[in-house]
């Protein structure tokens, strides 16, 4: 019976140290991001700033006809108007082959294009990065941002998340 019973402690005190460093992670976050109310339109800075960041780490170099560090999405490429692409995508298709509605690569757009939720700025869809750490890690963190942030922006605006003057 001793030995259920200092497992089920354990267990409990893990949970609870859980808890807290949760919490205080939490709490950290929403001071860091909205000031804990009291500065509603702090999540709009960290907007801009984590747009314009995405479109410096978007931004890469210049590579042949194709601007940015980006690829254009193989699939795309086939529907834009009938253009007929090799199926072993291992050939990179010259800019002949191109659509002229296909829309140019502009970083910053990406950017806020990945940041933005339910914004479609007709990057995203036609253009995939190059660099696979910022395929893997960049990416996937910046659209998560993107939800938390703007998600905060918004209800920051509406007031629900304000602090009350007593």
């Amino acid at each position: 019976i001793r030995d259920s019973s200092k497992k089920r402690n354990w267990i409990w005190n893990t949970l609870a140290l859980i808890n807290i460093v949760l919490i205080s992670v939490l709490q950290l976050g929403y001071g860091a991001l909205a000031g804990h109310g009291y500065n509603r339109w702090r999540p709009f800075a960290w907007m801009a700033s984590l747009i314009l960041l995405g479109g410096f780490v978007f931004s890469g170099y210049r590579t042949g006809e194709f601007s940015g560090d980006a690829n254009p999405k193989p699939s795309v490429m086939q529907q834009t108007q009938g253009v007929a692409i090799k199926s072993n995508h291992s050939a990179k298709p010259s800019e002949s082959d191109w659509v002229k509605e296909y829309p140019a690569f502009r970083p910053l757009a990406y950017s806020a294009d990945a940041f933005l939720p339910l914004v479609n700025l007709h990057q995203e869809s036609y253009w995939t990065p190059k660099d696979s750490w910022v395929k893997s890690f960049y990416l996937p963190f910046h659209i998560l941002a993107g939800w938390v942030v703007t998600t905060l922006a918004a209800v920051s605006v509406t007031g629900l998340v304000r602090h009350e003057k007593e």
